[in-house]
């Protein structure tokens, strides 16, 4: 299993992303999670992001002058989503004199599959709209991480069809996704692509944090 370079273990991080569907945010301390929250409402607002972010400082007896790293997701996802989750972390990291990070969510999430030591090409996917999704592409060559373009924006059967050359694929999507793609994917006898699913993105997004900050 690959590990992230050698870091202080015990720094707090506050990971938050706002652009996919309800949001999540995330505090963890190191490598492992402490607690988290997955929202369900299409957009997250301002207000209700703070809330819980309270709540899980209060829950976890974390002060925000504790927080070592803010890790914030970039996108892509819903515009209006995103802006929240940079304005909320620009404030907060006033508040608390940390690190911030912006984090793209789609690198963020091939972690679940790179840390599990797959060399397989990576597919990442989220929802941006109800008629959109946006997607990357990552594959690994002799342990070097190569990244396939940009993010991509289409349909999700347009999307499916852009799978047909790449067979034996992990594919990692947020999981309002899953039903749709897996149905498709079946229904082509794309059979050899495993998918996995997500909800709780922060998680993700704090933890490439944590490897782009290097605390």
């Amino acid at each position: 299993m690959e590990r992230f370079p050698s870091m202080k273990n015990e720094q707090i991080i506050l990971s938050i992303e706002t652009g996919v569907c309800g949001g999540s945010i995330s505090l963890l301390k190191g490598h492992t999670e402490i607690d988290y929250w997955v929202g369900t409402d299409k957009v997250s607002k301002a207000d209700d992001i703070l809330e819980q972010i309270s709540e899980l400082f209060t829950k976890n007896n974390v002060k925000k002058h504790q927080i070592d790293l803010i890790a914030v997701s970039s996108g892509p996802g819903s515009r209006t989503g995103i802006r929240i989750g940079l304005a909320l972390s620009m404030g907060l990291k006033k508040a608390s004199d940390c690190l911030l990070i912006n984090v793209p969510v789609l690198k963020a999430m091939q972690l679940k599959v790179k840390l599990e030591g797959s060399e397989n090409t990576v597919i990442a996917a989220v929802p941006i709209s109800s008629s959109q999704i946006g997607w990357q592409i990552f594959k690994s060559d002799n342990s070097k991480e190569t990244f396939v373009g940009q993010p991509y924006y289409s349909t999700t059967e347009a999307f499916i069809k852009e799978l047909k050359p790449l067979k034996n694929s992990v594919l990692v999507v947020q999981e309002n996704l899953y039903v749709e793609i897996n149905n498709l994917l079946i229904n082509t006898r794309h059979s050899s692509i495993r998918v996995d699913t997500e909800n709780n993105l922060a998680r993700w997004v704090g933890l490439l944090g944590k490897q782009k900050g290097r605390i």
